[in-house]
């Protein structure tokens, strides 16, 4: 090996150190591995595609590392919601997002007038890694979806197939049409591509994170019919 070759092959190796290192990467490391854990959950195919990811995915770096304001739902919630979820042994999730957690880009509500003020008040999503992420690629996406207890996340749709990891008690989730159906902590949630999909929470906030693969870059819409967003 060269001279040019070993000093390649050593940035990559220190690159892949700093990348190991990543509060946001061992994140997406640790949701993969609960998300592959239930082979119920994804086809053999999408799951040997899943567990490809985060390891051979094109990283272009990270953004900077700034505190970042935070919507109310966030300030009110998030703290329960992550203690609850690392005392009930989650705690490989959430370690790594409380050592970042004042960099986590929440973007509040949606902008859609329909949906209401008490909406974009009482839900917040942020992409962690991904185009817009605190580490950037554009292979895959993940982040996390909070929600106020006693919401109803309305019937919405992407291109991206997205596999959610409850993390909470009391959410309860639709696919294609009601009825809603509990699910329990721990358990993966499949929505395919283009699958209308909605959600609500129980008691305590809705706290899930998630795994977007396919088109990343297409942003979700609430489903509409004749008399607006479709809802329950």
């Amino acid at each position: 090996m060269g001279k040019t070759e070993a000093n390649s092959a050593k940035e990559e190796e220190v690159r892949s150190v700093r990348l190991a290192e990543h509060p946001a990467f061992r994140f997406v490391e640790g949701l993969v591995q609960r998300l592959c854990a239930d082979d119920g959950a994804l086809p053999g195919a999408e799951r040997a595609q899943a567990r490809t990811y985060p390891a051979q995915a094109t990283y272009q770096g990270s953004s900077q590392e700034a505190e970042v304001q935070h919507p109310p739902v966030i300030s009110r919630y998030l703290d329960q919601a992550f203690g609850w979820a690392a005392s009930h042994g989650f705690d490989d999730i959430v370690d790594p997002l409380e050592q970042i957690k004042a960099q986590i880009p929440w973007t509040p509500g949606y902008s859609d007038p329909e949906l209401g003020e008490a909406f974009a008040e009482n839900f917040a999503y942020a992409e962690i890694v991904g185009p817009g992420g605190l580490l950037r690629t554009n292979d895959y996406s993940a982040g996390l979806t909070l929600f106020a207890p006693g919401t109803l996340y309305e019937w919405h749709n992407h291109p991206a197939v997205e596999l959610y990891l409850v993390l909470c008690q009391g959410s309860t989730w639709a696919l294609h049409q009601p009825p809603f159906e509990a699910k329990a902590p721990g358990e993966v949630v499949l929505h395919p591509s283009n699958a209308e999909h909605a959600m609500t929470s129980g008691d305590q906030p809705f706290l899930a994170p998630w795994l977007w693969l396919g088109d990343v870059q297409s942003a979700a819409q609430f489903t509409r019919d004749e008399k607006g967003i479709r809802s329950i």
